[in-house]
């Protein structure tokens, strides 16, 4: 077993590595159609995540990756959730790959089949650095707030590190956990910050070992949201703080923004009233919930919507990367503390 000693926690398995036709393909060369489909597997989700209800009605269907992805609605509270789920090793080996940081935005006239390739991660990260690190800089204010400089700071799916290290810039310690090694290394050796490779839920973390937690990005991925979010409060100190933005999928502006969080990594979606009550659930009392702004450009709204004329014509103009502040109508950054004590539940 591999001790991350700067966690003080132990992984209890080794983290998957990329298949060998992805590390030895070049730049935009790694996608293997016929090599994803028959990695993706599938498994039932039994009960709700957030109120175990076993009542639900479809939502939608989607296909990708010549594969149909279902979804399902809970009939209690309204919870929108992939059923039959992905598998984690699925998904593992998905996030390991070049292909989910790089995307292929630069490829020309890729063909009309392409599109899912196209929106399978990023268009291309590393090049999304000075807004990321403006959004970065935009959550930490709001963490001030309610955490004092000098406290301890997890990032679970940290990425490349942008929030640790405005973390690190405004006097917190901060770590973070990241699946894909890639993303780790970059981190450590551009941003200098403390980043160790694993899975979250496979860490075994002393209880209330840290003052904030945080996970942006990643309101519809967790592969057992429940199981996940339980874990990073037991690792909370009490009154600690847990940091997170979401989507809520029932807003009305969604109709608006074309295929926005229309993924096949999306495994729940909330609302406003399912994720507060996951909180209480949890003893979390929700002391911040607020629109996001956010910090993108054209390309990168493009293809999150799956607007492909939006990014031609940015593109023509030559402002596709220029950055832009804007408020995501139904994106909410919500912090929440943990109570000291679960008699004090709202």
């Amino acid at each position: 077993m591999m001790v991350a000693a700067s966690l003080g926690v132990v992984e209890k398995q080794t983290q998957p590595q990329p298949r060998q036709e992805e590390a030895s393909a070049g730049e935009g060369g790694n996608w293997s159609r016929s090599g994803w489909t028959d990695s993706i597997a599938f498994e039932p989700v039994l009960t709700c995540y957030v109120c175990a209800s076993t009542r639900r009605t479809p939502a939608f269907d989607l296909s990708f990756f010549d594969h149909s992805f279902k979804w399902v609605r809970c009939s209690d509270c309204g919870l929108v959730f992939q059923s039959p789920r992905l598998t984690k090793s699925s998904l593992d080996l998905i996030y390991n790959s070049e292909l989910y940081w790089r995307g292929r935005s630069e490829v020309a006239n890729p063909p009309a089949h392409s599109t899912e390739e196209i929106r399978l991660g990023y268009n291309n990260y590393e090049r999304g650095h000075p807004y990321r690190l403006a959004q970065a800089r935009q959550r930490v204010l709001a963490l001030s707030n309610h955490l004092p400089s000098g406290s301890r700071v997890l990032e679970v799916g940290c990425a490349a590190g942008f929030f640790l290290s405005a973390l690190k810039q405004a006097g917190y310690h901060a770590t973070g956990i990241e699946l894909s090694a890639a993303m780790a290394e970059y981190g450590r050796s551009r941003l200098d910050v403390d980043i160790q490779v694993g899975d979250f839920d496979q860490l075994e973390i002393p209880s209330g070992s840290y003052d904030g937690i945080a996970a942006w990005g990643c309101d519809s991925n967790f592969h057992d949201v429940r199981k996940t979010y339980s874990h990073m409060v037991e690792a909370l100190h009490p009154g600690g703080i847990l940091a997170f933005n979401y989507f809520d999928f029932d807003h009305p502006a969604r109709v608006f923004l074309g295929s926005f969080k229309r993924v096949y990594n999306a495994l729940y979606y909330f609302n406003r009233r399912n994720v507060a009550s996951l909180l209480s659930s949890l003893d979390l009392e929700i002391v911040s919930h607020s629109t996001e702004f956010q910090y993108t450009c054209l390309e990168e709204i493009a293809s999150m919507t799956g607007r492909r004329g939006v990014q031609t014509l940015a593109r023509t103009f030559g402002v596709e990367r220029s950055m832009l502040r804007l408020p995501i109508l139904g994106s909410y950054l919500l912090l929440a503390r943990k109570l000291p004590n679960p008699s004090q539940r709202p």
